[in-house]
């Protein structure tokens, strides 16, 4: 009877060990100012640049940049940090087509409207 009810408890345990385990990895995460500015800074050099068409594919181009701005010889390679990159294309998605548009023509315009959601 003590086996069975130790066994519940160990199991209970488990489960409630596991359940906040899921629950902080799926806590949104929290920001900081340097990264969104680093992620502001490289959405609007990425908009900025004509050759891209970033509207549909602005993680995917965001990441590739990191990934590219470390030398192969670098000892600490910068970590794409999704959360990051997420808030600031979800800012960029809520200007309005005409602030997109002069964002896309003048670097330190983007660089202040990007600021204006953090």
């Amino acid at each position: 009877m003590k086996s069975s009810l130790r066994a519940r408890r160990r199991n209970l345990l488990l489960l409630c060990v596991l359940l906040i385990i899921i629950a902080g990895w799926f806590w949104p995460k929290k920001v900081s100012p340097e990264s969104y500015s680093y992620y502001s800074s490289l959405l609007c050099l990425i908009v900025g640049n004509p050759q891209n068409t970033p509207n549909g594919n602005l993680p995917t181009v965001m990441k590739k940049t990191v990934a590219q701005s470390d030398s192969d010889y670098a000892l600490t390679k910068t970590k794409y940090d999704d959360a990051a990159a997420d808030a600031v294309i979800k800012h960029w998605k809520t200007l309005s087509s005409e602030q997109q548009q002069q964002a896309r023509q003048d670097s330190t315009v983007c660089r202040q409207l990007m600021h204006s959601g953090n």
